[in-house]
């Protein structure tokens, strides 16, 4: 529950401190980095959490309970990278930033398109209505700046955050948790 805790809370500090940037966050490296450090359970519950704190009391507005669904599970995909990310062994810290880079790319793009298109399809809009929102510069340009930040946080931030965290945290418990993704 503490580490849940302290995750979501930094998830939220860290989106208040970004928020003259818009879609350049933390919030996904530290979802990514929550089920890589401590299993999905964890990083699933950080990323529903968050979204339900931070869409709530939000600088921009609080989102609808309807959007904050989406919003959350489209998170989601980080925790689930982040949980495939631990059976993955790397042939050094290049590489690992790299990987680690390549699934912020991965999961932003898949975020984005399911938290704009997704909501007007459900809501009645036609598919190629929702694509013309999708692919208008204004979105295309909001899009590039998260997925181009998401790959420098995933490939700078979230391997320093791992050595981090693994220093400060008590073995046992990082360690208790990568033994029990590896053994089924």
């Amino acid at each position: 529950m503490a580490v849940i805790a302290t995750f979501s809370a930094l998830n939220v500090a860290t989106n208040y401190a970004l928020t003259s940037f818009p879609n350049i966050k933390l919030f996904d490296t530290l979802v990514f980095i929550s089920a890589l450090l401590f299993g999905l359970d964890v990083g699933l519950a950080v990323a529903v959490l968050s979204w339900l704190v931070y869409g709530s009391v939000n600088p921009w507005g609080a989102a609808s309970l309807y959007f904050i669904a989406f919003l959350a599970a489209s998170e989601t995909v980080y925790a689930f990278l982040g949980w495939s990310a631990r059976r993955v062994r790397f042939n050094g810290s290049a590489e690992r930033s790299l990987t680690f880079g390549l699934m912020g790319i991965v999961g932003a793009l898949i975020y984005d398109l399911n938290t704009i298109a997704t909501p007007l399809v459900v809501a009645g809009y036609q598919i190629t209505t929702a694509f013309l929102y999708l692919f208008n510069p204004a979105t295309l340009l909001f899009m590039a700046a998260h997925e181009v930040s998401d790959f420098v946080f995933f490939s700078t931030v979230a391997p320093i955050l791992m050595v981090a965290i693994r220093r400060l945290v008590p073995t046992w418990l990082v360690t208790s948790k990568i033994a029990e993704a590896a053994s089924g």
